[in-house]
């Protein structure tokens, strides 16, 4: 399940994010979510940039993976699209 939200892979308060509450009341879901502010395009299909900081267009914004819960693995969402060019 991939959740097109802002800060859904951003830990709160209590520690947990969004994205872990979903994977860990699903166990045999993996949840994708973004660590930074989503960039919508109107004129692009999926999204065009994941940032730090809300509407500074610095690119710094990371994807992550979690399974049962428990991170997977996450990296900076330029480098993620420069290895599969065809997510959306």
């Amino acid at each position: 399940m991939i959740l097109y939200v802002c800060r859904s892979g951003t830990a709160t308060k209590d520690d947990e994010s969004l994205e872990m509450k979903i994977s860990a009341a699903h166990p045999n879901l993996t949840v994708v979510a973004f660590h930074g502010y989503v960039s919508y395009d109107e004129s692009v299909k999926g999204i065009q940039n994941v940032n730090k900081r809300l509407n500074s267009g610095d690119g710094m914004g990371v994807i992550v993976f979690y399974r049962n819960g428990k991170f997977l693995t996450g990296e900076a969402y330029k480098t993620f699209r420069q290895r599969f060019k065809n997510f959306q």
